[in-house]
């Protein structure tokens, strides 16, 4: 009864007679051809365009001997999809005006570090705008803005590094709209300078090549563990791209390097001193 009921709902003839609108998962859902019972959006299948699928099944029977079935397919406009995203990229920010424009009630500090947050859009098929709801931990009053080109799939937002914001989602259309669920970006954690890092190991030098443009505002610090008993043997700074660290006084035996920058490890290398 399983396999006949999934072959059913499947099959483009198998259905009985009448309306179905096609699902996510590939069947065909029964809504007695009145347009007012599709109130399942997450469920409905979308077109490139995001129209829904509508099959109408219908029998034609010639006289007392037998009938023809006949399936007509067509689209049909609907509500956009529930807003979905996530986070693409981040970088620091040289727009201090941007801040102005849309927080003008906000204060700054020479600490604070502001970041532009690319988040990447789905379900977009069938929308036509995007309004964003944004709250920082910040700022007391949340604001709104409008994705200036919503078929590029992403957009730009504004935040200070130091404090989680979050973000409600709104797709509109002709039909109407659909607001997403509330989430919540937290960067604290996060490096910015995508640090790159080239060391050399010989028997008395680590030599170090460092290459990311926010270099300079960086605090790269360094350790050098015993693997044998877990010991830091070495500890210190890294205040410029270019450089050595002296291990000419460590005793035969197995280490690590670990670079860390803002508490966050970079890198970490393993060697064995002779």
């Amino acid at each position: 009864m399983y396999i006949y009921n999934y072959i059913s709902t499947r099959s483009e003839t198998g259905n009985v007679d009448g309306y179905y609108v096609l699902l996510r998962d590939g069947s065909w859902e029964d809504f007695r051809g009145v347009f007012a019972n599709l109130m399942q959006n997450e469920k409905y299948s979308r077109s490139a365009d995001g129209h829904l699928r509508i099959k109408h099944i219908y029998t034609i029977n010639m006289g007392n001997t037998y009938g023809n079935k006949y399936v007509s397919y067509e689209l049909y406009s609907y509500l956009p999809q529930k807003p979905d995203a996530s986070l693409n990229s981040y970088q620091e920010s040289t727009d201090l005006y941007r801040l102005k424009t849309i927080r003008p009630l906000s204060t700054t500090s020479n600490d604070d570090v502001y970041l532009d947050v690319e988040i990447g859009l789905k379900n977009l098929e069938g929308t036509t705008k995007v309004v964003v709801e944004q709250t920082d931990s910040d700022y007391p009053v949340p604001y709104s803005y409008i994705v200036d080109n919503p078929k590029e799939g992403k957009f730009i937002a504004y935040m200070n590094k130091s404090y989680p914001s979050t973000f409600k989602l709104t797709y509109i259309n002709s039909n109407g709209q659909t607001v997403g669920d509330s989430f919540v970006l937290d960067l604290r954690e996060k490096s910015l300078s995508q640090t790159e890092i080239n060391i050399v190991l010989s028997k008395s030098n680590i030599t170090y090549r460092i290459n990311g443009k926010n270099m300079r505002r960086t605090n790269l610090n360094y350790s050098i563990t015993n693997m044998y008993n877990g010991e830091n043997v070495l500890v210190g700074q890294i205040k410029q791209e270019n450089g050595n660290i002296n291990i000419s006084s460590l005793h035969k035996g197995n280490y690590i390097l670990s670079i860390y920058e803002n508490n966050q490890k970079l890198l970490e290398r393993k060697w064995v001193q002779k």
